[in-house]
């Protein structure tokens, strides 16, 4: 059984938060992909979960229940290796979308891991 979310640190609670979205940004990326999204829906999911991340690279390292600066810089490098997929999504056929979903899933696979998953 999982830790509740009343006993989780305030670092814990954000590393799920920010998994969850970065998760959430590499389904639509794929989604879209795969036609089961239309790349204007997927825009506009990508615009709610960019919001959603705002200002994790600043509140992260200050948060009650750090691993450590190590880890905390390697997600951080993580983070910002995927922002360009949250800020400029490859939502047509032009670009290297698997490049960035490649990008999105090491962040969110790597924040789950921070925060106990």
């Amino acid at each position: 059984m999982g830790c509740s979310i009343g006993t989780q640190t305030p670092f814990a609670r954000a590393a799920a938060a920010a998994a969850s979205s970065l998760s959430a940004a590499a389904t639509t990326l794929r989604f879209a992909h795969d036609g089961r999204l239309t790349f204007e829906y997927g825009k506009t999911t990508f615009e709610i979960l960019e919001e959603s991340l705002d200002g994790i690279d600043k509140d992260l390292p200050r948060l009650a229940g750090s691993p450590g600066q190590n880890e905390v810089e390697h997600l951080l490098l993580l983070y910002r290796t995927a922002t360009p997929a949250m800020s400029d999504p490859c939502l047509d056929e032009s670009c290297e979308w698997h490049v960035q979903l490649d990008a999105l899933d090491a962040a969110s696979d790597a924040f789950d891991r921070a925060a106990g998953g």
